[in-house]
């Protein structure tokens, strides 16, 4: 089985929650759970990651979003896994940008796009180098790197994740909760790596499209492609 949630900022209860419940007890480490970025690894978080991979019942996987510290990140080694790059981080998996994985899912294989990273709206008020890294930003490279990978599965895939969520779908979400009364989500921020999965999903063909970044559980459905919002949902993948 494999399930995906969202942010959690350093705050890893909500794994070791979902592995003590009746789900969560069902599954092996040949099961994953998967991390739609903001996983929270920085320097101070190391020691918990570690025993964190100990604790949990499941293989632990995550995309990085844009409060991730990314040389911490980027120390670690690469390996070749599940059919793309990886970061080890202490036995927990970092699923690189742009990369496409292919996971077992019961008696069959599923293909993975990913594209973690995205901006943070609040830059301004950090520093780059110490709590801000330009890294975190989605560049046109990243896209083209994705698309080219791609092209070994003529463009299509059975799930696409992001930490960004699609400029268009934040566009009409926002026309939406504007027309509704009892919306309290008056506005979305649109930002550069926005845009980026914009492109992508204009392109990249998936059964579903799944990021984490607004911080809301929630369906879409825009020009005929099916999106899931995921926070704290543990979103299991068919």
């Amino acid at each position: 089985m494999i399930y995906i949630t969202g942010d959690l900022h350093g705050n890893f209860t909500p794994l070791l929650k979902f592995s003590k419940s009746i789900k969560g007890k069902a599954l092996t480490k040949k099961d994953y759970v998967i991390v739609l970025g903001d996983f929270g690894l920085w320097p101070e978080t190391l020691t918990q990651i570690k025993e964190l991979g100990q604790r949990l019942n499941f293989t632990l996987l995550f995309i990085e979003g844009n409060h991730e510290h990314y040389p911490t990140l980027e120390s670690f080694p690469k390996k070749h896994l599940f059919g793309g790059w990886v970061h080890d981080v202490l036995g927990i998996y970092h699923l690189c940008r742009s990369e496409i994985y292919t996971l077992p899912l019961d008696s069959k294989k599923i293909t993975i796009a990913v594209c973690g990273g995205g901006d943070s709206k609040d830059k301004n008020k950090r520093t780059e180098g110490v709590d801000w890294f330009p890294q975190e930003q989605i560049s046109e490279s990243d896209v083209l790197t994705l698309f080219e990978n791609a092209k070994k599965y003529d463009m299509q895939v059975d799930y696409f994740l992001s930490h960004s969520l699609s400029a268009a779908v934040k566009t009409e979400w926002n026309y939406e909760c504007l027309s509704c009364t009892l919306c309290k989500k008056s506005s979305f921020d649109l930002l550069e790596s926005d845009y980026r999965i914009r492109d992508i999903v204009g392109v990249l063909k998936a059964q579903k499209y799944l990021s984490a970044h607004e911080h809301i559980d929630r369906d879409f459905c825009l020009a005929g492609k099916q999106y899931r919002s995921v926070y704290t949902d543990f979103v299991e993948l068919e």
